[in-house]
This record gives structure tokens, sequence and C-alpha cells, in this order.
């Protein structure tokens, strides 16, 4: 087990805090998540700790195996899919937003 956010930069007084813990077998990992765990006489409940796609900031594409600073394709709204940077857009009505990915008007990339 270990802590989520280190003890050093934690709140002074804090009282309550996440903690990431691995299960030596599938069965123990499914009967914490269906039916907690206790700890120091507490019953806390677990949940499957799920990683995010990894995504490229400036071209969108998901799953990529490149980040923003070593991309070489053009800039891409996630939010219009347009030719610019998210933070130049300007669109604000959802039925403008374009999904990059999916190729699909109506959400954004995120959403």
């Amino acid at each position: 087990m270990r802590w989520i956010k280190p003890v050093q930069r934690r709140a002074t007084g804090k009282c309550i805090a996440h903690i990431i813990a691995r299960f030596k077998t599938t069965t123990a990992t499914n009967q914490a998540t269906c039916h907690g765990v206790v700890i120091t006489g507490k019953r806390v409940w677990a949940r499957w700790l799920q990683k995010e796609l990894r995504r490229c900031l400036k071209c969108q594409v998901l799953n990529t195996n490149h980040l923003a600073a070593r991309c070489t394709q053009a800039d891409r709204c996630d939010m219009c899919g347009g030719e610019h940077r998210t933070a130049e857009c300007a669109k604000a009505d959802h039925d403008k937003f374009h999904c990059v990915n999916c190729n699909q008007a109506g959400h954004m990339l995120w959403d």
C-alpha cells in the first residue's frame, strides 16, 4: 500500500487520506471492491484504479505513443476540432462542438 498524496504535501490536521493498495490475487481484489476492507476497525470501500487513456494535448490523438512536446502534427482544439489551440477557442454553443477522435458533432473530445 502507499498513500496517494505524500505526507509532506498534506494539509496540517488532515485526518482522511486515500491509499493505493495492491492485492496478491484477483479474488482478494474482487472481495475488497464488493465488500470493503477493514482498516484499524473501520470499514472502507475500495474501487478499481482506472488508468486514463494517454492523449497528446496538441493533436488530441488518444492512445498515442507521443506527447505534445514531441508532436509534429498541427494543433487541434479538443472542443470544436478546429486547427487552433483549445485556449484560443471561441465556440460556446454545444451544437458546434466536434470530437476529433470519433469525428462526430455534438460533443467534445473529453465529454
